[in-house]
């Protein structure tokens, strides 16, 4: 709300702010308008970088599950595989022996 109030001052020339021009001056008045909230900002800033931090150890921890399933299911299809291979070797070994 402080900032519609801000540019509607600008406009209106009835509060006096720094020209782009002047960079240390705007920040001076930057900083001077953002005293007064200065403490919550940075409450919300930490709060943002703990949800930050356990959202990605989430994430990291259900790319971790999914990735050390498919390797289960991977495996168990290798052996279902092997085992198939290994009973038509015998089939196609005691076929060619009835046949011999």
């Amino acid at each position: 709300m402080e900032t519609n109030k801000r540019c509607f001052a600008t406009r209106l020339y009835t509060y006096p702010l720094p020209s782009v021009g002047e960079p240390k001056a705007l920040m001076k008045e930057l900083i001077r308008m953002t005293r007064p909230i200065l403490p919550k900002l940075c409450l919300l800033a930490g709060f943002q970088v703990v949800v930050g931090t356990a959202w990605t150890h989430w994430e990291a921890h259900n790319l971790f599950t999914v990735l050390s399933k498919l390797s289960e299911m991977e495996q168990v299809v290798k052996r279902h595989h092997t085992v198939k291979e290994n009973i038509s070797q015998d089939t196609l070994k005691t076929d060619s022996e009835k046949y011999n």
